[in-house]
């Protein structure tokens, strides 16, 4: 029988005075990112895809940057598709802090952030609700799981120059050739004396 003077899990005044806790804790120690949702332009409401996604709203809002020792993931690397960059970020934002800035119920996977630091734009791939583990019987926090985002032709019109020039850039032809990933003499010339397409080659294009 629960006992009728000590109430842990539904006392909304200590609830209260969690969240104002947590939320003054991010104010302090945390910085302010940008979150932009996703929007769903064209949705196929039978399989749930959308060939056309688009970012036109952001949020400024205060988070706390939960990779203490710098970006997660495997960093960057150079791989026969190039140089990659496959930086991770976990951040946490309080719930009621969230609510009222964009009036949106939780942040969702797909969305983004613009982390100023490092000028970066990730994109949402988790989301927890419940760490820590209901104090005092209510969660206050939202923990989300961030990957470096790659554009692939969504509309960027939110109204921040950092985030829409991303667009711009992907367009212009003369950002994509000046590349100095995407072209090397030096891998080509030394490729000449390795393949062999020669007639005499059982795995060269003629037979």
């Amino acid at each position: 029988m629960s006992n009728f003077f000590v109430n842990n899990y539904n006392n909304q005044n200590e609830q209260r005075l969690i969240d104002d806790l947590t939320r003054e804790a991010i104010s302090f120690n945390g910085i302010d990112i940008i979150y932009v949702p996703r929007v769903f332009l064209n949705k196929d409401k039978l399989f749930g895809e959308d060939t056309q996604n688009a970012f036109q709203q952001a949020y400024e809002i205060d988070m706390y940057i939960d990779s203490v020792d710098g970006f997660e993931g495997e960093s960057d690397i150079i791989s026969k598709f190039g140089y990659e960059v496959r930086d991770e970020l976990n951040l946490s934002v309080s719930q009621s802090k969230f609510q009222d800035t964009t009036g949106l119920d939780k942040p969702n996977e797909g969305d983004l952030v613009y982390f100023p630091l490092s000028d970066g734009l990730f994109e949402i791939k988790f989301v927890e609700d419940e760490q820590p583990f209901y104090p005092r019987g209510k969660t206050t926090t939202f923990k989300l799981s961030c990957e470096l985002y790659q554009y692939s032709g969504e509309v960027l019109d939110t109204g921040v120059t950092q985030i829409d020039e991303i667009e711009e850039d992907f367009l212009n032809a003369d950002s994509i050739t000046n590349d100095p990933f995407a072209d090397n003499p030096e891998f080509d010339t030394e490729g000449q004396g390795v393949i062999d397409f020669s007639e005499n080659d059982p795995w060269s294009e003629k037979f």
